[in-house]
């Protein structure tokens, strides 16, 4: 084991088989405890801290989207995005440089990768027919994240040498200007009213709950009567239903406080039911046609689950993947009649093209909305975040739009503690 000089750094050499020089950094004494380091590692016959398992780029893409997967069990929701945004950086490499080690992808090749992305244009809800327009900001910013993730999920695994960099983190992508995101403005009174009115009884039903409990798409039309609803109590249940194979989005399970407008929604539209879906299809909301699992409480829909994972395993020599047993949760959670997410956003664009509001495309402005109104009753922003279902105070900002005349109630309030000065300057106003 030899440490030297060379270049305005010092390296280290040694033998393992093979003649083995790294770079350490340009100081003495940590290139010194470095080689003992090693010096020792060697002598105990353990890999030393400057080994490392080259990969393929693609390879190291396929391990870590598995360790995703099976190891981590990230939601497949996640594990699509992921791919998705993974799979622009696996095209750029293999367009410009083909097979290349994961440790030879510099920060070079990372600037023209992002590059490559301001140019590159994407369908944005994933149609092959839909009008192609190039990649958001915030779009280009989760790609870098995802592909910074994935070179530090190659350090870990001990792809990439000891001392190189993570060829993403120079990037600076935290401080990347977001310039060109959508805009979201929350209805204003007289527009939420409009809206209201020009929904039929099956949209108004959704939509109200929507815009006054603040749910996700997904969360209203995954509730089960039997299991979420707490109506006596006036609260909503929003839980996991893992055997269902359905999660919250962010795993964390809430209550929501119901105003007694919104309970009396509920009721009307769980008339005559004691379990099954909340929310059904058009064609079952009226009682007539009846699905085919009607009635089913949780545990039975469970129970269904199981039988027909069972019946497709029996034909199958391998276990089912984490896909296929998915879809055929989705199939009982259909079967049982409830909302299709995408019949939503569908039944949204409707109502707000009826009312000429051509540009609001996204339900999720209903929950904007409720965020921000919570902000301008002047519900404290813990129970806002609680009530919202988020994770830290920052996410709920950014679902809370203050309105004009919150600001200026705000300001006003000036007046309690600095009134001598405004009396002041009315008098000489006058």
């Amino acid at each position: 084991m030899s440490v030297y000089q060379r270049g305005g750094r010092y390296w280290i050499y040694y033998r393992q088989g093979r003649p083995i020089r790294r770079p350490v950094g340009p100081h003495r004494d940590e290139a010194l405890s470095l080689a003992a380091r090693i010096n020792g590692q060697l002598a105990e016959g353990a890999p030393s801290v400057l080994e490392f398992r080259p990969i393929d780029l693609q390879k190291l893409v396929d391990a870590w989207l598995s360790h995703h997967e099976d190891v981590r069990r990230s939601s497949l929701a996640t594990v699509r995005r992921y791919r998705t945004a993974i799979q622009h950086l696996a095209s750029f490499v293999a367009s410009n440089h083909g097979t290349i080690r994961a440790d030879r992808f510099s920060s070079a090749m990372a600037e023209d990768f992002v590059r490559h992305l301001r140019t590159t244009k994407v369908s944005p809800n994933g149609h092959a027919n839909a009008r192609k327009r190039t990649i958001r900001d915030k779009g280009i910013v989760f790609i870098l994240g995802t592909c910074r993730a994935l070179f530090s999920f190659a350090r870990e695994q001990r792809h990439l040498p000891a001392y190189a960099a993570n060829p993403f983190s120079k990037l600076g992508i935290e401080r990347m200007p977001i310039e060109d995101a959508k805009p979201i403005r929350p209805l204003t009174p007289d527009q939420e009213l409009k809206f209201f009115k020009a929904c039929d009884d099956w949209q108004f039903r959704v939509f109200f709950v929507l815009a006054f409990t603040g749910l996700r798409v997904g969360e209203l039309a995954h509730l089960l009567i039997d299991d979420d609803l707490r109506l006596d109590d006036a609260v909503i249940r929003i839980t996991n239903k893992p055997q269902l194979f359905w999660q919250v989005k962010t795993r964390n399970l809430r209550e929501v406080p119901l105003l007694p407008e919104v309970l009396q929604v509920l009721r009307a539209c769980c008339k005559g039911r004691s379990s099954g879906p909340v929310f059904l299809r058009r064609r079952f909301a009226g009682g007539v046609t009846l699905p085919l699992l009607a009635g089913r409480t949780m545990v039975e829909l469970e129970q269904e689950v199981a039988m027909r994972i069972q019946a497709a395993q029996d034909g199958h020599e391998t276990p089912l993947t984490r896909l296929e047993t998915a879809r055929i949760g989705r199939s009982v959670w259909r079967d049982a009649g409830a909302v299709k997410e995408t019949t939503i956003r569908n039944e949204f664009m409707r109502v707000t093209k009826r009312m000429g509001f051509e540009h609001l495309t996204c339900p999720k402005d209903l929950r904007h909305l409720f965020a921000t109104s919570l902000q301008a009753a002047g519900v404290d922003p813990m129970v806002r975040r609680d009530v919202m279902g988020h994770t830290t105070l920052e996410m709920t900002s950014h679902y809370t739009h203050t309105q004009s005349g919150t600001r200026h109630r705000e300001v006003a309030r000036l007046a309690d503690v600095r009134g001598d000065v405004l009396r002041l300057a009315q008098d000489r106003s006058c």
